[in-house]
């Protein structure tokens, strides 16, 4: 079990080293690294989604492609979800079974799979700092859309709404978003690079899920087969 002390607990100290000793690993600065993986990049305030649509925005379910998925991106998913929800879990975070809809919404989209869960993880440490109302009731928005001034029905309808958009899908904000590379579409999320630390930290957390080990269906333990396809964009 982890504490809110800002600091990495001791598992992940060992995998933080590891990472930035690692002649293969996103070449990020130590000193670049303010993300904790506890208590988020913002702890508790998201700052991301200057670009976005404003409530009058249409749904998600409205400009869906309905892209089927092959076998291989399948596969890709089912991995991806296990270790999203193996990664949000270790911490007991509210996103926890959410892993199949954050692989599979980044995969329809042609983002990296890890991408929309390592974006909710720090924006609102996977929605234990969600946005909310007044009254403390959630918006279903762990992403810090908009500002954290716009709220969606439910966790399904966010996370395909914060896709869509990173993918160009949505009409008010397509001219942003479409013909850019993965790194530029998440300085743009973040109001054109509002906080210089947010794309390492977002590709670091990313790093770290595709890391987890899980089980596969035989019962044997293995490592990421989606890395290369995650850091590849």
């Amino acid at each position: 079990m982890f504490t809110l002390a800002g600091q990495f607990p001791p598992p992940m100290q060992k995998y933080y080293h590891r990472f930035l000793q690692s002649a293969v690993a996103i070449p990020i600065l130590a000193t670049q690294l303010v993300l904790s993986p506890v208590s988020g990049a913002n702890a508790g305030f998201p700052t991301a989604a200057a670009i976005s649509p404003d409530q009058n925005r249409p749904l998600s379910s409205e400009v869906a492609d309905n892209k089927q998925l092959d076998p291989d991106e399948k596969a890709l998913v089912a991995t991806e979800a296990k270790k999203i929800d193996a990664y949000f879990g270790q911490y007991d975070l509210p996103m926890e079974g959410e892993g199949y809809k954050l692989a599979e919404a980044a995969v329809v989209n042609g983002l990296p799979p890890a991408s929309l869960a390592a974006i909710a993880f720090n924006e609102s440490t996977a929605d234990k700092f969600g946005c909310s109302y007044k009254d403390g009731s959630s918006k279903n928005n762990p992403f810090g859309y908009g500002s954290c001034k716009i709220s969606f029905d439910s966790m399904d309808e966010a996370i395909d709404t914060v896709a869509e958009t990173l993918a160009g899908k949505i009409d008010a904000t397509a001219r942003f978003y479409q013909g850019k590379t993965f790194e530029q579409k998440l300085r743009i999320y973040n109001g054109y690079g509002a906080n210089a630390h947010y794309v390492p930290n977002v590709k670091y957390v990313m790093a770290q899920i595709d890391q987890m080990d899980i089980a596969d269906d035989s019962g044997s333990t293995t490592t990421s087969v989606a890395t290369a396809q995650t850091l590849q964009f």
